[in-house]
């Protein structure tokens, strides 16, 4: 499951980085899994040619969610459009970089039109996964995949909805066999602000009792316009409860106007972790603005307050958002 998770979080980091062109270009990406507290757990470090292509990007890990210390390495080849036509997959061996895998795409008018994944095996390059983009009105409304396997083929497809352009649900069917056909897997729901995605939600299906359940959770917060941290959480059948699972910061390159593009916090928040309270300092008035729990419930307005009694809250991690539209305006708050 946090395997999923994780994989999940890759994707959906890269895709939020490369969305809009013209933004600021990402250096480094430190992310942390959080296992009796924050430890930094891997790092992903961007490498760009003179006009500004992603050439390739390395992840590195430290062995928390994998044992010891493993690296990856992905290296991108451009149209003359600009538009990726293949990915390199390579993984550290020994100190030796070693071609497993490559990403091959395809474009039609609209956009990406096919997607081929293969693993270098016995000598030979040997398709794994193939995606087929349905576009309709210029957006893209279905994606069907198919995974292959000795152990026998798997088909897949996610269905998008819109509005106003923006992404705002997919989901997720598989045909298995055994349980009659075609049965949803899943179902995402994405919130916007004014910079982008801010909140993403997934919901898995029990398939023996055919229920929904919470199983991801990520918020980003934006600062200066800026990605700057996606905090995430996951869950289970078996409980209500979202846990605490993963947290990525975003670094960025200097431009030509700017010594170092970094989110500059607007308020801190101090002491975090906290224990009976917390303090507030910002160059503004702070007004507007509320604790929400990890699930998205308000528990206190924070209007005009510099200090904020916790003493009545359980133990967790909250968010500061504005009460308007609820967009993160500040990092996680931790009351232990």
């Amino acid at each position: 499951m946090k395997k999923t998770i994780l994989l999940l979080l890759i994707l959906s980091s890269f895709m939020i980085l490369i969305a809009t062109d013209g933004d600021p270009r990402i250096n480094k990406i430190v992310s942390y899994e959080y296992s009796n507290g924050w430890q930094q757990n891997r790092y992903t470090d961007y490498f760009y040619t003179d006009d500004d292509n992603l050439v390739d990007y390395t992840i590195s890990f430290n062995g928390i969610i994998d044992s010891g210390t493993q690296q990856y390495k992905y290296e991108n080849t451009y149209n003359e459009d600009g538009d990726i036509i293949q990915d390199m997959y390579y993984e550290n061996n020994n100190g030796s970089w070693l071609l497993t895998a490559k990403m091959e795409y395809e474009y039609c008018e609209d956009g990406l039109d096919l997607k081929t994944y293969y693993v270098w095996e016995n000598g030979a390059w040997e398709v794994s996964a193939v995606w087929d983009n349905l576009w309709q009105n210029g957006e893209l409304y279905r994606m069907n995949q198919t995974n292959y396997s000795d152990y026998g083929d798997m088909e897949l497809y996610d269905i998008y909805t819109y509005t106003n352009g923006n992404l705002t649900s997919s989901i997720s069917y598989s045909y298995i066999e055994y349980y009659g056909g075609w049965v949803q897997m899943n179902r995402t729901e994405y919130v916007y602000n004014e910079f982008g995605i801010s909140q993403t939600d997934m919901f898995n299906t029990d398939l023996n009792s055919g229920t929904e359940y919470h199983s991801f959770h990520s918020v980003n917060t934006y600062e200066n316009g800026v990605l700057a941290e996606t905090v995430s959480s996951y869950g289970t059948s078996a409980s209500d409860n979202l846990e605490l699972y993963y947290r990525s910061v975003y670094q960025y390159l200097p431009t030509d106007n700017e010594e170092h593009i970094q989110p500059i916090p607007t308020m801190s928040v101090y002491p975090n972790p906290c224990r009976d309270s917390f303090k507030l300092k910002a160059d503004n008035e702070i007004s507007d603005i509320a604790l929400y729990d990890i699930k998205g419930r308000k528990v206190m307005d924070i209007d005009g307050s510099r200090e904020v009694n916790t003493r009545n809250l359980a133990n967790g991690f909250y968010f500061l958002k504005s009460k308007e539209n609820k967009t993160l305006a500040k990092k996680v708050v931790v009351v232990k």
